[in-house]
């Protein structure tokens, strides 16, 4: 159930089984307790995004999107893969595997919700002023459905055709797309769909480090017209004037593309400061610090099943507790996302704290 296995991991089926079998191993039991837990946490954020509106901007939509694949997953996958461990074989019938299988298109859809997000990301450093004027919410809405199409066009037909054509006994072989049949399609998808998000996110993020770096670098070295002496600013050339002003008012919005998103920027400067004068070293670019997080959340929740899936296409190994860890690490993404945003964005953290009546640090 790890990323792109679609069941590959919970293979109910009656080989491999020992003479006593014991449904509660390790995978159940985290299945169990993770769907008890990332079912409320997941949803309540998704509530609190949708009841507030200052929560949702241009790019915590891409968060919601996320979320909602996440808790997508979790419903569609968990229920119906412990309610076949009950039986050492998979006894649920033809239709539960294809719902089951489904659950293989929502596990692609999380994987580029991060490429999604890392693209967010590039597109507010490297085109700042353009991010402002064209990015949106209905931007960001739409981008996340041509995710969705994307996805999906790539991934139901060889399921389709799995469930039509190829598909193997599900009492023997347990629920499981059989991508021996459709090369054609597996080698592809496994690449396009679940390697390239990750290429993206690992590639874009140093760039990104380096566009925020060289921004602040510029800001902190930045002259501000307003704020000089009216002798000194008439005597400044416009060309330098125009030249500093575009570039402070590019550098201030790929610093903070979105302003809405966590603390406000700092404003308490004194009067006789130019607007283009602006003390960076205060200001908390949390969409930054989110992205790395979700960064390295990448790598560990995502990079351990990609290889591994990656790796079976080309031989067959015995890699099973890479196997088990990947799925375990998958798990816990459902869980560590809600938790991660809520602590990274300081409005929605003040809207967690007051709907359930505290104080979060």
């Amino acid at each position: 159930m790890a990323a792109n296995s679609s069941g590959d991991n919970f293979n109910t089926s009656a080989r491999g089984r020992s003479a006593v079998y014991h449904p509660w191993t390790v995978i159940p039991t985290v299945a169990l307790t993770v769907l008890v837990i990332s079912v409320p946490l997941n949803s309540a954020i998704l509530y609190l995004f949708a009841r507030h509106r200052h929560l949702r901007t241009g790019f915590t939509v891409y968060l919601m999107n996320l979320l909602a694949a996440n808790l997508l997953s979790v419903l569609i996958q968990i229920p119906i893969y412990l309610t076949a461990n009950r039986l050492p074989y998979w006894w649920i019938g033809g239709p539960a595997c294809t719902a089951y299988i489904y659950g293989y298109i929502i596990q692609s859809g999380m994987c580029n919700a991060h490429a999604l997000i890392s693209v967010n990301r590039l597109w507010a450093v490297c085109r700042p002023l353009s991010y402002r004027r064209l990015h949106s919410q209905r931007t960001a809405w739409l981008f996340c459905l041509l995710m969705w199409v994307y996805v999906h066009s790539l991934t139901l037909p060889g399921v389709v055709d799995d469930a039509r054509f190829y598909r193997l006994p599900e009492p023997i072989y347990g629920c499981i797309v059989n991508k021996a049949a459709q090369p054609g399609w597996a080698f592809p998808h496994q690449f396009i769909v679940f390697t390239l998000p990750a290429v993206v996110v690992f590639f874009t993020y140093p760039f990104i480090c380096y566009q925020m770096w060289n921004r602040k670098r510029f800001l902190r070295v930045q002259v501000a017209p307003h704020s000089l002496p009216s002798s000194r600013a008439e005597a400044m050339p416009l060309a330098v004037i125009t030249i500093k002003v575009t570039g402070v008012d590019n550098a201030l919005v790929a610093f903070d593309p979105d302003p809405s998103v966590g603390e406000p920027a700092n404003t308490d400067r004194p009067a006789d400061v130019g607007p283009l004068a602006v003390d960076t070293v205060r200001q908390k670019p949390r969409a930054f610090v989110l992205l790395t997080c979700l960064t390295l959340g990448m790598l560990v929740f995502w990079v351990p099943s990609i290889v591994f899936y990656t790796a079976i296409m080309f031989r067959e190994v015995d890699w099973r507790p890479l196997q088990q860890i990947a799925t375990v690490l998958w798990f816990l993404e459902a869980v560590i996302d809600p938790v991660l945003f809520t602590f990274a964005l300081g409005d929605l953290r003040k809207a967690v704290g007051a709907a359930f009546g505290c104080r979060l640090p």
